[in-house]
């Protein structure tokens, strides 16, 4: 999926004192959209249902701002072409499929934009409210289903409100720029360019290419991070803490009961164990350390391999 805004409706519950302070507010966050047009963001945002009634200030809201003669007719109309040239936020197919099993929290409160950033791996923007919004990164607490089990974690969301925001991104959008697949076939045909630290094993083709649609943000953004994570690696034993996302490594009663499932043809002719795996939603990714520093082999990329809580 491509690189794509995603607005942070959280962000207008605190409207400017006053209509003037709500204008300035305003034509920031079309700044700071156009610039990271610039950059390769692709030119959307995703809005919600009512976004329109989003109050800027007293008695103004956007409905009022695209109908002020006051306002530059260019930015009114640059920002109606944004949020009418995509679908509203809750019909886009692609990340409702994966709502079902998650839940977005942001201080206790509920953040649908949030939520569809984090799953779509994109770019949430607020309008410049309150200082909690002032920053390039928002730790919200997700909730999923997995296997029938609440898993609660922290996320940091990437997030803009200002254009200064955008340049502490900048890697991380030509990373997700790049890295922009539409399927698990063409994801496996670039996975030398894209992650070339990471070995697969010889099972991954098949696996990858037959990947359903809606695990291929989750997988690459989990093949990413261990890539960067073998790119870091120079000395010393295997650090799962220092990947940067969710792993873990698989319980010794699962591995008892399912180890053969575990186990994995290397390139170099020989069987692994495949114990730790990245988590990304109900997607995994189980990799093997034993190489050394720089180096993860890659044994299994899609659903959680089987449990101990599972019967055989």
């Amino acid at each position: 999926m491509q690189l794509e805004m995603f607005v942070n409706e959280l962000s207008f519950q605190r409207p400017a004192p006053d209509i003037e302070k709500g204008l300035s507010r305003v034509m920031q966050l079309v700044t700071t959209i156009t610039e990271a047009s610039k950059k390769g963001v692709q030119r959307k945002i995703h809005v919600p249902f009512d976004y329109l009634s989003l109050p800027i200030a007293p008695d103004y809201n956007l409905r009022n701002w695209l109908a002020d003669n006051r306002v530059d007719p260019e930015a009114r109309r640059y920002f109606r072409s944004l949020a009418t040239s995509t679908p509203f936020l809750n019909s886009e197919p692609e990340i409702e499929t994966m709502w079902k099993d998650t839940d977005c929290y942001w201080q206790g409160i509920s953040a649908f934009g949030l939520k569809a950033a984090y799953l779509a791996d994109g770019l949430a923007i607020s309008i410049s409210s309150m200082s909690e919004w002032n920053t390039h990164l928002v730790e919200c607490k997700i909730e999923e289903i997995v296997n029938n089990e609440i898993s609660v974690h922290t996320e940091a969301i990437h997030h803009i409100s200002s254009p200064i925001h955008i340049e502490l991104h900048v890697q991380w959008i030509n990373r997700r720029i790049q890295s922009s697949v539409e399927n698990g076939q063409e994801l496996w045909a670039h996975l030398t360019d894209f992650f070339p630290m990471l070995i697969f094993c010889t099972n991954v083709e098949k696996e990858m290419i037959h990947l359903p649609q809606e695990s291929i943000i989750s997988i690459s953004k989990g093949l990413y991070y261990l890539n960067v994570y073998c790119t870091n690696w120079k000395t010393g034993s295997f650090n799962p803490d220092a990947i940067g996302c969710r792993v873990s490594p698989e319980s010794q009663l699962t591995l008892q009961k399912f180890r053969k499932q575990h186990m994995f043809l290397c390139s170099d002719g020989q069987y692994r164990l495949f114990s730790f795996h990245a988590k990304f939603n109900k997607w995994r990714i189980y990799f093997n350390s034993e190489l050394g520093p720089g180096q993860l082999l890659i044994g299994h990329v899609g659903k959680h391999l089987p449990i101990s809580s599972e019967p055989k």
